[in-house]
């Protein structure tokens, strides 16, 4: 007997790792064009606000993917375009986010630690997605995923990986 095919309902959902990378270039380029320093509050509200939010509407996906509906995912290149596309929001978070804390010196501490925790957070999700890539046996994964773990001082990890 087969097992009933997994249909995956909530696969939309996974283009919001876009946004959620950028939140921290998001949040520098507002504060960058309003001068407006609540907007450096991003980040935090986001990864401590908006998406625990979320996740409780949305709720746990219990079932696991069966290999075939994997296989099918992969097909379409919309998961591969979402990853891809994810680490290059971090990537450009990750830049903002230094240029932000190394240029913007009149902020107030508060705004300065709430913008810092929100990003470093943010960003540093992006050595899991790196991670990941580098198990791909695509070389652009590959060669992704030693430019995301750059970024971060870290490319050295995915030595072992290649």
């Amino acid at each position: 007997m087969n097992a009933p095919r997994h249909i995956d309902r909530k696969g939309w959902l996974y283009a919001l790792a876009i946004p959620h990378g950028a939140t921290p270039l998001i949040a520098a380029v507002a504060f960058a064009t309003t001068s407006n320093p609540l907007w450096l509050a991003l980040p935090a509200g986001w990864l401590f606000f908006l998406l625990p939010v979320l996740d409780a509407i949305v709720g746990t996906e219990t079932r696991s993917i069966d290999a075939a509906t994997r296989r099918a995912w992969a097909k379409r290149g919309y998961y591969d375009a979402v990853i891809h596309l994810a680490g290059l929001a971090y990537g450009a978070s990750f830049i903002a986010t230094i240029v932000t804390l190394t240029v913007t010196t009149d902020l107030p501490l508060v705004f300065e630690i709430i913008y810092f925790v929100g990003a470093a957070i943010s960003n540093a999700q992006i050595l899991t997605l790196a991670h990941e890539l580098g198990h791909r046996p695509d070389r652009l994964d590959r060669v992704l995923s030693t430019f995301f773990t750059g970024l971060v001082g870290y490319a050295h990890i995915t030595s072992h990986l290649y």
